[in-house]
Formats: C-alpha cells, sequence, structure tokens
C-alpha cells in the first residue's frame, strides 16, 4: 500500500502550494506522522530559506 502523495503539476502558479497547505492540515488531524518533502531548488539568493518550505513550516507547527 503506497503511503505518499505527490502534489506535481506542469505549469508554475497552479496553486500547488495551498492544496499542499490543505492536505498537510486534513491528514494532520488523521494520522499521527505527516512529512514534507521538496526538492532540493537553487532558485533562491544565497542566505535565504525557501519560501514554500518556510510557509508549510510556518502554518503547520
Amino acid at each position: 500500500m503506497n503511503k505518499a502523495i505527490y502534489v506535481a503539476t506542469t505549469k508554475e502558479n497552479s496553486g500547488k502550494s495551498i492544496i499542499t497547505l490543505g492536505l498537510m492540515s486534513m491528514l494532520i488531524g488523521k494520522t499521527a506522522k505527516v512529512g514534507y518533502f521538496r526538492p532540493i531548488v537553487e532558485d533562491f539568493e544565497e542566505g535565504k530559506f525557501d519560501n514554500h518550505i518556510e510557509t508549510v513550516i510556518t502554518h503547520l507547527i
């Protein structure tokens, strides 16, 4: 049985982040463990954090 959900699209700015926040909020209420994975992306300035990861951490912790 697969225990993973992958959110992916072929276009940018399609709402993946808001869907991810909603799914994670729902799953946190139903299971003991929820994880978040985002591939390494190096398109932001050095010393800055990934905005998507920061958003998930801020809203779910």
